[in-house]
């Protein structure tokens, strides 16, 4: 959720000019027009979309599902999607420290509330918990192509979530005309892979709640 805080967001967007190599992917929630945090969002979208458009992308984590029923009339099958809550209390810095716990990553979770974190310092467990996550986005169709390139690992990202966009298009418009065969065999060769999406979002904002709340 950082990334749109306006001085972190200086921050990221200054050391993405002087460093010319680096990107930046943000994983966040999706937000609507009645959510607070649109309009800061979107600024900082737009930031990156602007300065370093190639090296920036902005994703969101669904699960989804095929739900099948049987009736006296026909097959009802349906594709749902749901939302991933990102709340994860996780960092990973130069593939050798890991941080987990509780706290958040700001004053209020480091210095006031009361907070329990792990601090481990152990490259094999950053690179392991590293390898973990960033499967359990792409999913199995896309795992074997990760690897410690993060150049290669920025464009997978890429293709998982452009493939889970089509995937979801594709059976949003066609799951209703399919019986239960059908989807069954439709859904082996074309489904989902991991949580991975493109994250769009409006950019008619209805509250502007100010950027320190975020």
């Amino acid at each position: 959720q950082y990334f749109r805080a306006p001085d972190i967001e200086d921050d990221l967007r200054r050391a993405m000019i002087a460093h010319p190599g680096l990107k930046l992917t943000v994983v966040t929630n999706p937000v609507s027009e009645w959510d607070p945090a649109l309009k800061y969002t979107h600024l900082a979208d737009a930031t990156f979309r602007d300065s370093t458009p190639d090296r920036y992308q902005l994703f969101t984590l669904k699960t989804s599902a095929l739900t099948l029923e049987g009736g006296w009339f026909g097959d009802d099958v349906a594709f749902h999607h749901q939302a991933v809550q990102v709340h994860s209390k996780l960092r990973i810095v130069d593939e050798r420290f890991v941080m987990v716990g509780s706290a958040n990553w700001n004053n209020r979770g480091m210095k006031y509330e009361g907070e329990t974190n792990a601090h481990i310092l152990d490259a094999w467990m950053a690179r392991s918990i590293r390898d973990a996550v960033l499967s359990n986005w792409v999913g199995p169709r896309f795992d074997d192509y990760l690897s410690n390139d993060p150049e290669n690992n920025f464009d997978v990202l890429q293709l998982a979530a452009e493939w889970n966009e089509a995937v979801a298009e594709y059976w949003t418009e066609w799951a209703p005309y399919m019986d239960i065969e059908e989807a069954e065999e439709a859904w082996e060769e074309y489904s989902p892979s991991g949580l991975l999406y493109p994250l769009e979002f409006s950019e008619d904002w209805t509250f502007d709640v100010g950027p320190d709340l975020f």
